[in-house]
């Protein structure tokens, strides 16, 4: 059986003198950009987009979730980002499928494209509808991304 390290364990406790580990690696302090948005109507079309907070350049997204009542018998969402000059736009980075239709839902990042993803600009979070709402007025949709900075 063979014993391995990871990247910083070598550039912290093998490598000798010490390589540094960035502090969004080791200790770093864990953020939260949360956001909602309150439906004014009852329908909400598919292709629709909610452009939410913004995340700061550097920051290294850990997790992410959508929380949402039922918003009548349909209501799909995608939590991504968008094109920031640098990255492409990807709708569903952080959270594919919330599904608010005939039921509450709360939604957390999985195998995501956008676990651990690091921004080198500032980046708008965005929440796309994929299927048309049919009961949503006054309801609050809510979305939180947590991500280390430094």
């Amino acid at each position: 059986m063979a014993t391995v390290y990871g990247v910083n364990n070598t550039k912290k406790y093998i490598t000798v003198p010490m390589d540094k580990v960035q502090a969004k690696d080791d200790g770093g302090k864990v953020r939260v950009a949360y956001d909602s948005y309150v439906f004014p109507a009852a329908a909400f079309a598919s292709g629709d987009v909610i452009n939410l907070m913004k995340l700061p350049k550097g920051a290294k997204v850990v997790d992410a979730v959508v929380k949402s009542p039922s918003l009548g018998t349909t209501g799909i969402f995608n939590l991504g980002y968008l094109a920031n000059g640098v990255d492409v736009a990807d709708t569903d980075a952080f959270v594919l499928q919330a599904d608010a239709g005939g039921q509450a839902v709360f939604k957390k990042m999985a195998t995501e494209a956008g676990s651990f993803k690091e921004f080198s600009v500032e980046t708008t979070v965005a929440l796309t509808s994929t299927e048309i709402t049919s009961a949503a007025t006054g309801l609050t949709i809510e979305v939180a991304v947590f991500y280390v900075l430094e």
